[in-house]
């Protein structure tokens, strides 16, 4: 009876114990499809990607990994009155491109080489460099460093430059096969307008903005055709348009196919750097007899969009309304107060659509248009794009914000958002398992020592302590 009564009690438990372990895991896949669908995937996404994506099988000898860990060196100087910072890195293995952020923001990226001359630099000031290797199977920053720039009175004369197409450096004309390219430069006008001009097969006119060292990138959000283009980027300074830089590149669109039978024969072309700045160093306004306003990129059949973020600091929490501002300059007055189809799209930092939809709207000088934030949105950097057609020209303008953690928890400087209660009920659920299978092992021991126990009892061991009756053919 006594056993029967155990089997039944382990039975009841071991039952008990799969019903809680099957209700916690829905539980939390439940809880997890609630705040947001896409992140219980989104580490088989990352783990996976590079094998999912690639139909090429490449065997190695070595197994590779991450990149090894950059160790970054840094040294200030100055050279024909220029002042730079020199940095400079060892070779790691398991890495393809290297990007390099100053103070926390993109200086460049997709570079090749080791070593790297930032002359985007103001005089007494500190600067915290990092640099990011990046390879197939992930990424790996360097630890950061800090470097004054020293006191030279130096004046920099603005530039623009494009470093990558379709995310490779480049030499002459690069043919490429992406058709959704990404272009991206630097220039040493901080926070600059840049104004991007692509013509060929399909002509668009776009407006980005670059950061604060200077770092922008453009991202074509419309398929090109195949063809040859030829691109002009304009870096305007916000705060006075008369200071400017433009530079211009070629390039041509492939097919994959074609890939791999050419091989470019061209002469470098090298790019071209204008700017109407004439002063000598240490002036630092512009020439009086600069008093027009240099034509850039705009020709007499085209928009320009000018794209603005209204919300403080362009910044906002999930579950509100991001406010953008759309200048539309046309210029012919026989556009105006007349409808325009605007196509609003929003954008990750990886270039994934989280919002997309297209509206009617007033063409005015300045359209306003208020986008619900759902929160299902997570807290990250993303930008805004607005598109429209002018005949056979894609016109387009883009600005960047940032989506803010909500804390569930705000007293002084105790902040709890809801991606922390997250991961702690995931801890707390972990933790319940291994006190659970804990459990089970204990009573699994006890069962086995109790099954040993009973198997000992000897006929000698119950007379000893009074059970029989002592006989004398009791033997020990």
């Amino acid at each position: 009876m006594t056993k029967k009564k155990s089997k039944s009690l382990f039975h009841r438990l071991a039952h008990f114990h799969i019903k809680m372990a099957s209700f916690l895991l829905i539980f939390y896949l439940m809880l997890g499809m609630l705040i947001d669908p896409r992140f219980l995937a989104y580490d088989f996404r990352q783990k996976y990607f590079a094998l999912a994506s690639s139909s090429n099988i490449t065997v190695s000898l070595r197994v590779m990994g991450e990149p090894e860990k950059p160790i970054l060196i840094a040294e200030a100087g100055w050279e024909n009155g220029v002042n730079f910072i020199d940095l400079s890195w060892n070779e790691t293995e398991d890495t393809e491109t290297y990007d390099i952020y100053r103070n926390a923001f993109p200086l460049i990226t997709g570079i090749t080489e080791n070593s790297y001359r930032d002359t985007n630099i103001e005089k007494n000031t500190f600067y915290d460099y990092k640099v990011l290797a990046k390879g197939p199977l992930g990424t790996t920053f360097s630890d950061e460093i800090h470097i004054f720039s020293g006191d030279y009175e130096i004046y920099k004369e603005p530039f623009c430059q494009i470093n990558t197409i379709a995310n490779k450096t480049f030499t002459g004309t690069p043919k490429i096969t992406e058709r959704l390219p990404i272009f991206s430069g630097t220039t040493n006008i901080a926070n600059a307008l840049i104004e991007i001009k692509i013509s060929g097969e399909k002509n668009i006119n776009a407006t980005t903005l670059a950061n604060s060292n200077g770092y922008w990138s453009f991202y074509v959000p419309e398929k090109l055709d195949y063809g040859t283009y030829h691109i002009l980027i304009s870096a305007i300074d916000p705060e006075n348009s008369l200071v400017f830089a433009q530079t211009n590149r070629s390039f041509e669109i492939i097919k994959e196919e074609e890939e791999k039978k050419t091989v470019s024969t061209e002469k470098p072309l090298k790019e071209t750097t204008v700017s109407p700045i004439t002063s000598t160093p240490t002036e630092k306004n512009i020439p009086e007899k600069l008093t027009e306003e240099p034509k850039i990129i705009l020709e007499k059949d085209s928009f320009q969009i000018l794209v603005s973020i209204e919300n403080k600091n362009k910044q906002l929490y999930a579950d509100d309304y991001l406010i953008v501002n759309t200048k539309i300059i046309p210029s012919l007055s026989d556009f105006e107060n007349k409808a325009i189809l605007l196509r609003y799209t929003v954008l990750d930092e990886k270039n994934n659509s989280v919002l997309d939809f297209s509206e009617n709207s007033l063409l005015t000088k300045t359209i306003q248009k208020k986008i619900y934030i759902s929160n299902l949105v997570p807290a990250g950097k993303y930008k805004i794009i607005v598109r429209a057609n002018n005949d056979n020209r894609l016109i387009i303008g883009e600005d960047f914000f940032e989506v803010r953690e909500y804390y569930l928890i705000n007293i002084g400087s105790l902040h709890i958002s809801l991606t922390q209660i997250m991961q702690s009920i995931s801890w707390i659920i972990f933790l319940l398992f291994l006190f659970i299978l804990f459990f089970l092992l204990m009573l699994v021991l006890e069962k086995y020592l109790s099954s040993q126990a009973r198997r000992q009892i000897t006929e000698y061991f119950l007379a000893q302590r009074g059970f029989l009756g002592k006989r004398k053919e009791v033997q020990k």
